[in-house]
């Protein structure tokens, strides 16, 4: 019995640990980078985790959940594993015919710091295949003074990308509307099959080619943007609920 308690405890504690660094991680995410639904979905998921270490007996009591709550987690770990891998590595040939550089917030005019790794990533492959297409896909947010795809055009334009080579889509704001409107804009360009790379990202990279090939994209490859160490958690947190939305709504 008294082991039983020993792990009880021990096991109360890890979960009180994730919950509370994952709720500060939440908010220095929010106040640092950006803040969003999925920031806010985040914060609210770091609380049921505290709530769940504070009432950790009563959750024993019900012999049932404390095994599903154990194996959720270690799937949901499991899976994240999968999304860092799978975005980690590159698959692209260099010579796509067009790059989609997925947007990111916008803070007033200037380009948050996960949105300046995609578009850091996207100088990289256009230094390898300057024939290439740039759209930037996104639209203006809450709190952004320009659109994203506007922001992200002015960057690449100073780090060397000519302006002739980009396009921007200026209306999306969602993954599913950045690919589905860049289509339209690339089916206008385009009468013939063309080759797409999409930038993004690490962890969204998987959600994003599931996307363009539902949207019919042909030849979809990747390449994936470093993300800053403090953001990991909560992004790969907030990815695997958006996939799970992906799932569930088809988009």
């Amino acid at each position: 019995m008294r082991e039983h308690s020993k792990i009880a405890i021990i096991l109360r504690i890890l979960i009180l640990i994730t919950g509370i660094t994952a709720l500060v991680l939440s908010i220095i995410n929010m106040l640092t980078y950006y803040s969003n639904a999925g920031t806010t979905v985040c914060i609210i998921g770091s609380c049921l985790i505290i709530i769940c270490g504070l009432f950790f007996n009563i959750i024993l009591k019900l012999k049932w959940l404390a095994p599903t709550l154990i194996i959720f987690l270690m799937a949901a770990m499991i899976f994240m594993f999968f999304l860092y891998f799978y975005g980690s590595n590159d698959n692209v040939s260099y010579d796509e015919d067009v790059v989609i550089v997925l947007g990111a917030a916008v803070r007033g005019e200037a380009v948050s710091t996960v949105l300046a790794e995609r578009l850091a990533k996207t100088v990289e492959y256009y230094q390898k295949n300057p024939d290439c297409i740039i759209v930037v896909s996104g639209g203006q947010g809450q709190g952004e003074a320009i659109p994203e795809a506007l922001a992200m055009e002015r960057w690449l334009v100073r780090n060397g990308v000519p302006i002739e080579n980009i396009i921007k889509e200026e209306n999306s704001t969602n993954t599913f509307e950045n690919l589905s409107f860049s289509k339209e804009i690339l089916g206008e360009i385009f009468n013939r099959p063309y080759s797409t790379v999409v930038v993004t990202s690490d962890f969204h990279i998987f959600r994003s080619v599931c996307l363009a090939k539902k949207l019919g994209y042909e030849r979809i490859t990747h390449s994936g943007a470093k993300i800053a160490g403090g953001t990991i958690p909560m992004s790969y947190f907030r990815e695997c609920l958006a996939i799970g939305r992906m799932l569930f709504f088809g988009k």
